[in-house]
């Protein structure tokens, strides 16, 4: 089972608000090991699926050679995936709206389900500056998609708070650890 890791400094005072748990980012093939795409999308789906609601949105890196394959595995099981009840769906919706105007694309998802739910959402494409990768992106059942292509240091540098990275091994397993420049 793996367990997410919270790498930012020490509260030095009592909080009104439970820490946030860490930003889960997923790397798949980095290492030249290419886990069966229905393998990697299963286990990502089961641990983003088995996050607390207030978690941020989680981001997923896949290389070109499994990319597409493991995007329609990941697509077909958010399609069939539960509203998730969140605090503020209006500001959700904002920051999928947001990704897509900036050039993603939305394969499942990206509406409100009532009054207090989101439906899960799958963007593939996000621009390097996109919300949903940003400290401040807003609280929600959210799955983003980054071409491996697309250099992961600098957004995991300018990612705030915690983070842990989920490397998929060939078999399709997690190896996790701790973000170390995450603050």
């Amino acid at each position: 089972m793996t367990h997410a890791q919270d790498t930012s400094a020490p509260d030095s005072g009592a909080s009104a608000h439970p820490a946030a748990p860490a930003r889960p980012v997923f790397l798949v093939g980095e290492s030249g090991s290419f886990p069966p795409a229905a393998t990697a999308a299963e286990t990502i789906f089961r641990t983003w699926q088995g996050l607390p609601s207030l978690a941020a949105p989680a981001l997923v890196w896949a290389h070109p050679r499994v990319a597409p394959a493991l995007i329609d595995h990941l697509r077909s099981r958010v399609l069939a995936a539960s509203a998730q009840t969140v605090a503020d769906p209006s500001a959700v919706h904002a920051a999928v709206l947001g990704a897509v105007d900036q050039g993603a694309a939305l394969l499942a998802g990206g509406l409100p389900s009532g009054r207090r739910a989101y439906a899960p959402t799958l963007l593939v494409h996000l621009p390097a500056d996109a919300r949903l990768a940003q400290a401040q992106a807003p609280v929600g059942p959210l799955l983003g998609v980054y071409d491996a292509q697309l250099a992961a240091a600098p957004i995991l540098a300018a990612l705030t708070g915690s983070v842990t990275i989920h490397h998929l091994n060939a078999d399709g397993q997690l190896d996790s650890s701790p973000h170390p420049e995450a603050t």
